[in-house]
């Protein structure tokens, strides 16, 4: 039951690292975007590594998905700071779980050798 909820663990961990790596690469796109000039060609996300050309009309807003299906208007420096909160809350959580598998190994290896001591006393 704990090798599970250790591989549990891990596997939320991995999730999380994928996270941060598309959060991170968001917050490079966002700075990005804020250097293109105005009315001049680029490639735009859809998602899944899907592209399309088109004119960048306004460099300094965007619309953000703030949860529940709301979208508001926000500067590229807001959207930058929202992402980095969201990046610093998912770090703290995986280093968490990081922790928490941690413990969870340890008291594993414990039992391991209480139980080869035992084993040994037979």
């Amino acid at each position: 039951m704990m090798i599970q909820q250790v591989q549990q663990l891990h596997q939320n961990i991995e999730n999380l690292e994928k996270h941060i790596h598309d959060i991170s690469k968001l917050d490079e796109n966002l700075d990005s975007i804020s250097k293109v000039k105005p009315e001049n060609e680029t490639l735009m996300a859809l998602g899944s590594g899907i592209f399309m050309k088109g004119i960048l009309k306004d460099n300094k807003k965007l619309i953000m998905n703030v949860g529940s299906g709301v979208c508001v208007e926000k500067t590229v420096e807001e959207a930058r700071e929202t992402v980095k909160k969201q990046l610093n809350e998912v770090s703290i959580l995986s280093q968490q779980m990081k922790e928490q598998a941690n413990a969870v190994i340890e008291v594993v290896q414990e039992l391991q050798k209480e139980f080869e001591k035992i084993k040994s006393e037979e």
